[in-house]
C-alpha cells in the first residue's frame, strides 16, 4: 500500500458519535484531568485512521508509547504547563507518558491553531528516523490547516503549516519514503492543485506540486496504485459540485510531480468527466488503475435520457497520453456488481431489465427490433435472505456468491451455437462484486 491514512475509495468521513474510551484511555484521561481540570470536553478527529480523543502511539522513537490527548477547556482556567494565553484557541492537544511505576502523567500541552480536529496522522516523513504527528485543525470559517510537529526531549515543535481540503501520507515514487500530500481546492485565487510534503535532516519543505482540475472544490474518491508496471500513481477523482473527473498525479523524478491529464494542450481531463458516484478503480485486478466514463448501450439513443442503471460505464486508462478503453460493462452500483463485457460483446450487445423478475437481461443487439424481442444471452438475478423472490426456476441458476445478505445468480441463456454465448470461465471472470 502506497497511501496511509485512507482507504480505497478514500473519502472523508464524520463521526455520528464519539466512540468508548477504553480502559487504558480512561487512566489517560484521569491523568489529563488531574493535570488540566476537570472542566474539559475531549475532541475526537473527524476522519483518518485515528478518530479517539486519545491516541497512544511511540512518537519519539524510545520504544515506549506516549498518548496524544485532543481536548478543550474553558479559557478562564490555566495550567503551568500550557503554552496558550486565555486569548488564544481553547482546542488544546496534551501529550502524556508513563513514570517508573508505570502511571500516566500529563508532560506537555500545546494550544491547537483551529476549533476542532479534522484528522490525526503519525508517520515518518522523508528522511526522519521518527514518526512525526500531522494534525489537521478545523477554523472558524471551516477551512482546514495541517501542521507538522516533531516530538524531542519533551516537547512538541511545529515547524510547518498549511491549508488544505484532504491531507494524507502516500509514498509517491515507492522509495520506502514517505509524502504528506496535501490537496487544494479551487479559489477565487487559484485552481486547484497537489503538493507534497517532504522532511531532509531539520528542513520540512515542499517537495512537489502539480495543477489539478480546475474548478475542484471536492476530492471524493483517491486511490493509490500504479499506472504502468514501474510507474506508481495517484488517482484523483475530484467534482465541482456537479461532474466527476479524474486526474492522475506520479513523480517522474525525486521533487517533480506530473499530471498528465492537465496538460494545456490536450483535453484528457475532459474525457473523464460523468455523473458522480463512479469512481477509479481496478476493476479486472490486474494490479492498474482503470477510470470510468458513461455511454449508452447499443439501442438507447438519446444518451441524457437514458436512466444509470441502463447507461454503459467504460473503463479506460492512460497509455502514452492516450485514453484508451479497456472494458465496457454493465456496473449495478445500488445492486453492488459490475459484468465486465468480453471483447465480442462490446457493441453488440445491450442491456434490459426483465419488468417481471427485475432481473438484469444481457441481449443480442437486434437494430430496429423492440428490446424484449432481442434473442437473450445472460441473466443476473439478486436474491435477499434466501428468498428467490419472483424468479420461479432459481434451482436453473449458477449461484455466484452471497454477500450481506444478498445472493447473485447467473443463468447463461444462449444457444449452444450463438457465438456470443459465454462461456463458465468467461462468466467467472466478467462478474465483478464491487
Amino acid at each position: 500500500m502506497l497511501l496511509t491514512s485512507c482507504s480505497s475509495g478514500f473519502q472523508t468521513e464524520s463521526l455520528l458519535s464519539p466512540p468508548k474510551l477504553s480502559a487504558e484511555q480512561e487512566a489517560i484521561y484521569a491523568a489529563l484531568t488531574r493535570s488540566v481540570g476537570e472542566r474539559i470536553t475531549l475532541k475526537y478527529p473527524r476522519s483518518g485512521q485515528y478518530r479517539s480523543a486519545v491516541t497512544v502511539a511511540d512518537i519519539d522513537g524510545d520504544g515506549g508509547t506516549e498518548a496524544i490527548a485532543f481536548y478543550e477547556r474553558e479559557a478562564s482556567i490555566n495550567s503551568a504547563k500550557t503554552t496558550n494565553t486565555a486569548n488564544e484557541s481553547p482546542l488544546r492537544m496534551n501529550i502524556l507518558d508513563k513514570n517508573a511505576a508505570g502511571d500516566w502523567y500529563s508532560v506537555y500541552d500545546h494550544t491547537g491553531v483551529g476549533t476542532d480536529v479534522d484528522r490525526l496522522i503519525i508517520s515518518p516523513l522523508g528522511s526522519s528516523p521518527t514518526p512525526l504527528l500531522t494534525v489537521g485543525f478545523i477554523q472558524v470559517s471551516g477551512s482546514k490547516t495541517a501542521r507538522i510537529y516533531s516530538y524531542v526531549d519533551n516537547r512538541l515543535s511545529g515547524d510547518f503549516s498549511d491549508n488544505y481540503e484532504l491531507c494524507f501520507t502516500v509514498d509517491i515514487n515507492r522509495d520506502s519514503r514517505y509524502e504528506l500530500c496535501l490537496l487544494h481546492k479551487s479559489s477565487n485565487d487559484r485552481d486547484a492543485f497537489v503538493s507534497l510534503v517532504s522532511v531532509e535532516g531539520n528542513l520540512i519543505y515542499e517537495w512537489g506540486s502539480a495543477p489539478l482540475s480546475k474548478g475542484a472544490v471536492d476530492f471524493p474518491n483517491i486511490v493509490s496504485g500504479a499506472l504502468t508496471a514501474k510507474t506508481a500513481a495517484l488517482y484523483i477523482d475530484s467534482s465541482n459540485g456537479e461532474e466527476t473527473r479524474t486526474d492522475i498525479v506520479y513523480s517522474p523524478a525525486p521533487g517533480r510531480l506530473r499530471n498528465p491529464m492537465y496538460l494545456p494542450e490536450s483535453n484528457l481531463s475532459d474525457m473523464t468527466v460523468r455523473a458522480a458516484g463512479l469512481y477509479s478503480s481496478d476493476i479486472d485486478g490486474d494490479g492498474l488503475l482503470e477510470i470510468p466514463v458513461t455511454a449508452p448501450f447499443p439501442g438507447y439513443g438519446n444518451f441524457s435520457s437514458v436512466p444509470e442503471s441502463l447507461q454503459s460505464v467504460n473503463w479506460i486508462y492512460l497509455d502514452n497520453y492516450r485514453l484508451v478503453k479497456k472494458y465496457s460493462s454493465y456496473y449495478a452500483a445500488d445492486e453492488g456488481y459490475a459484468f465486465l463485457f468480453p471483447g465480442r460483446w462490446d457493441g453488440v450487445v445491450t442491456v434490459r431489465i426483465d419488468e417481471e423478475t427485475l432481473e438484469t437481461v444481457f441481449v443480442k443487439y437486434t437494430p430496429g427490433a423492440d428490446l424484449a424481442d432481442m434473442p437473450e444471452l445472460l441473466r443476473i438475478a439478486m436474491t435477499e435472505g434466501g428468498n428467490p423472490g419472483r424468479i420461479e426456476d432459481l434451482d436453473t441458476y449458477k449461484h455466484m456468491v452471497t454477500k450481506d445478505n444478498f445472493d447473485y445468480y447467473i443463468k447463461n441463456t444462449a444457444p449452444s451455437d450463438e457465438p456470443l454465448s459465454l462461456t463458465e470461465a468467461e462468466i467467472n471472470n466478467s462478474f465483478r462484486m464491487l
